[in-house]
């Protein structure tokens, strides 16, 4: 019998989207944020007090796959994993965000071989967020995956809309499609039936909520299920759904800070633009990080303590002939340099756009662990960070693609809500 869901999210907003999506299934939800390196003789940090669903946000997605996977090994460890009681929900992008390396794929062997599940489910599948897979093929709206703005995405460029294929490159465990006809007919619960000779992988489409709604009745006892938050949504409802109330304000304005490069997130900013004119910071592509950095706390000093709310972003366009990587390290260093000095100078309120920018600015903040408020857009609640001294912050981690146009005008609405 499941007593836990232990969830493994493999980045900071993805951790904060399943668990708006678990808490609204009346379960109690905490999230881990855990640490930058985890050590292999850290004590576990699960206590018998436990919450319904116990979340580790992780930093893998970009990592090899040989970090994540030994990443994720302590994870089951200092959670005190339980194959008896515990279900694995492995969270990744509803895009499926990935490398014909992994490291879903990695992953998702661990998992399965900790669990002994002999068939897991692979659903990125998330209707309400506009992702939905049909045939085996993944859908970003009306365009095929390959067709969309991931196809140039500048970390995991996606160009294959075949999760079978995606997933099949990265595994040597056998991959099946369960297709929509399946998922609507009377033969589900036996094609994802765990009386399998040898593990499989199901690769199910879905493209609505109400196919969640049947699948998520079929795999909720199974010892390991992945995908995005879609299908967590489409739980069972065993309560009421509880929310934290969030903390008050600090002596400091508020900040948001920018890392994304996505479409979505250029239209946000520039409606927040072009409707409060918000004092900006751009970081400068050509000027070396540790510049940046003093130039970006003396340009903070004077303002967010005079209570205003400003921006720190990443330029639009980047220096030539500097290493991608690099580069995106050195911004990353910097936007998380911006939180730490605005938490000094008194902030206490966050919005983060970005999954790369949420991981660098809540580590910066030594946050410990989180818990889930109000929703502002589909997948991105506030949330209330326990930092290492005691401290209580509210913060928004929003993925790039997440949100309406008006996302950072009407998150401080909410807030104040």
């Amino acid at each position: 019998m499941i007593e836990r869901i232990l969830v493994i999210a493999d980045d900071f907003t993805g951790a904060t989207d399943i668990g708006a999506a678990f808490v609204e299934t009346g379960r109690t939800v905490r999230v881990h944020l855990t640490e930058a390196a985890p050590r292999s003789d850290a004590a576990p940090v699960v206590d018998d007090a436990t919450a319904d669903v116990e979340i580790f946000a992780l930093k893998t997605r970009s990592s090899t796959a040989a970090e994540s996977v030994r990443v994720v090994r302590d994870v089951l460890r200092r959670a005190a994993y339980n194959p008896l009681r515990d279900q694995l929900y492995f969270k990744y992008c509803s895009t499926f965000d990935s490398t014909d390396e992994g490291n879903i794929g990695p992953v998702l062997d661990t998992l399965q071989e900790a669990s002994g599940a002999r068939l897991s489910v692979v659903i990125p599948a998330y209707p309400d967020n506009g992702r939905t897979q049909y045939q085996g093929y993944l859908f970003v709206g009306d365009q095929l995956l390959a067709e969309s703005h991931m196809r140039d995405h500048p970390i995991t460029p996606m160009r294959d809309s075949s999760v079978l294929r995606l997933l099949g490159a990265q595994t040597r465990t056998q991959c099946e499609l369960v297709a929509l006809e399946t998922v609507r007919g009377d033969s589900l619960g036996s094609a994802l039936s765990q009386e399998r000779s040898a593990p499989v992988y199901a690769v199910v489409d879905a493209v609505s909520r109400e196919d969640l709604t049947r699948i998520a009745r079929q795999v909720q006892s199974h010892a390991l299920v992945s995908g995005g938050a879609g299908l967590a949504k489409q739980y069972p409802v065993v309560g009421s759904s509880a929310r934290v109330g969030l903390t008050s304000a600090g002596s400091g304005g508020r900040v948001i800070i920018a890392g994304s490069q996505s479409t979505a997130t250029k239209r946000q900013l520039a409606l927040l633009a072009a409707q409060t004119h918000i004092e900006t910071f751009v970081i400068d592509a050509m000027t070396d990080g540790s510049t940046s950095i003093a130039q970006c706390t003396e340009w903070l000093k004077t303002r967010v303590g005079a209570g205003k709310t400003v921006l720190v972003r990443r330029p639009d366009l980047l220096a030539e002939g500097t290493p991608e990587q690099e580069l995106a390290e050195r911004i990353e260093s910097v936007l998380a340099a911006a939180a730490r000095a605005s938490y000094d100078l008194g902030v206490r309120e966050f919005m983060v756009a970005g999954g790369e920018s949420s991981a660098s600015v809540v580590r910066a903040l030594e946050g410990v662990t989180l818990s889930i408020g109000p929703s502002i857009d589909e997948g991105v609640p506030w949330c209330v960070v326990t930092t290492a001294d005691g401290g209580r912050i509210s913060i928004a981690l929003k993925s790039g693609n997440f949100g309406a146009d008006d996302f950072f005008v009407r998150g401080w609405e909410v807030l104040d809500a």
